[in-house]
């Protein structure tokens, strides 16, 4: 449907149901819902094309066993405001009030922008940037397996979205 490509955002994954957080996980990183049947044949299969963030305490890829799905996961660990501390602390919460107070802008104008370039016929260009981002990713040793060059992607995807976003 119409909603198949927006993020989804999970926080404090420690207290969702272990079971449902992997199964989600794991259907999230394949991109598909499961098969199921009914009287007169088999359901439409839901699918969809998202990225999930998560500012749980654990990384995501301890709630699923599936290598294929770990392999899906891109984990970014750190403290972004720098070491725990009061300096930080208010940092964030400054962060935090600016965020909800003006939520809810970028979305309409990143879809102005595309449609722009998508009108200009200029949506290869974003293509092209992708794929010499994944280029420089995979040249500065990022992609030494299949897995790291599937993470190359993502990786290469957000920069693209951040040139965007910056656009």
């Amino acid at each position: 449907g119409a909603l198949y490509s927006l993020p989804l955002i999970l926080d404090d994954t420690r207290r969702a149901n272990q079971d449902t957080l992997s199964a989600t996980i794991f259907a999230l990183a394949n991109g598909r819902g499961r098969g199921r049947g009914q009287v007169i044949g088999i359901r439409a299969t839901s699918v969809w094309k998202t990225v999930v963030l998560s500012s749980g305490e654990a990384p995501l890829y301890e709630y699923v066993q599936q290598g294929g799905a770990r392999a899906r996961i891109l984990c970014v660990q750190g403290r972004p405001l720098g070491p725990a501390g009061t300096k930080n602390r208010v940092a964030a919460e400054r962060l935090s009030a600016c965020i909800e107070s003006n939520h809810g802008w970028l979305m309409p104008r990143v879809v102005e922008f595309l449609l722009a370039r998508e009108a200009a016929g200029e949506w290869g260009l974003l293509r092209e940037a992708f794929e010499v981002a994944k280029r420089d990713l995979i040249r500065v040793g990022m992609a030494t397996d299949g897995v790291s060059a599937r993470q190359a992607q993502y990786v290469a995807t957000l920069k693209v979205a951040a040139s965007i976003v910056h656009a």
